[in-house]
């Protein structure tokens, strides 16, 4: 699956769909639901699915990997779903959508920044303290 995480880029610049996507189904039928990585291969069939227009496919599809990737906290592939599902509903005249998908993902981005930021200040303070990094707080 890293693998089809880092052709992404090549093969959306280079046109490629049907290679893309069947190597998505392939890394999903073959791993368990629990497999780390899925959230991003459900992504990956997702976002291939609506290059070649096959919107019920990308939706369904980019749906399950937005509610497999928050459940996993895979926050990047949170962002990259709600992206896809943005510009999805915009390609299917749905703009309303569209604009939700654009909320989330910035009310998302904004709450891992802000929760980033709260781990970093927290780090900061034990690394200050022996007496509270030695207690956790």
């Amino acid at each position: 699956m890293r693998l089809g995480n880092a052709l992404n880029m090549f093969w959306q610049l280079r046109g490629h769909a049907s290679e893309p996507r069947q190597f998505a189904d392939a890394m999903l039928a073959q791993t368990a639901s629990d497999f780390r990585l899925r959230p991003a291969a459900l992504h990956l069939a997702g976002a291939f699915a609506y290059v070649q227009g096959d919107f019920d496919a990308a939706r369904r599809l980019l749906t399950e990997a937005l509610a497999e990737a928050r459940t996993a906290a895979d926050w990047p592939t949170v962002l990259l779903a709600l992206e896809r599902a943005g510009l999805l509903a915009a390609a299917a005249d749905e703009f309303a959508a569209s604009k939700r998908f654009e909320a989330m993902a910035a009310s998302d981005s904004r709450r891992r920044e802000n929760s980033r930021r709260s781990s970093l200040a927290w780090e900061v303070i034990f690394s200050r303290s022996p007496k509270l990094a030695s207690q956790g707080g």
